[in-house]
């Protein structure tokens, strides 16, 4: 329910999407990991976040989970009945949808 830099990160190939992937082992928390590209946050985020949370409440947030839940699974089925090329690379139920072009082209 925070704003976001960027909602959607397409990459020509797996070698350039291997560069935004981040590890250290020289943090105090232990070996740190992300898929993301490592920075700093802006403590705006989190300010608005929890705006929002106070402004909704769990029983909004709740409704708004599930308006986006749904939303990916149609993405999901669309691209699956449309786009026969594109492989889904998500095989969970979250608000993420990873797909992977197979080069083919109709």
């Amino acid at each position: 329910m925070g704003p976001k830099g960027l909602s959607c990160l397409l990459f020509r190939d797996s070698k350039l999407r291997s560069y935004q992937f981040f590890v250290t082992g020289r943090w105090n928390g232990g070996l740190y990991a992300t898929t993301t590209i490592a920075g700093s946050r802006p403590g705006t985020v989190i300010a608005a976040t929890w705006a929002v949370m106070m402004k909704i409440g769990r029983a909004g947030y709740v409704k708004n989970a599930k308006v986006i839940l749904d939303a990916c699974s149609g993405y999901k089925k669309a691209i699956k009945a449309e786009m026969p090329e594109v492989v889904l690379a998500t095989h969970h139920d979250s608000c993420v949808v990873t797909f992977v072009g197979t080069g083919e082209r109709n």
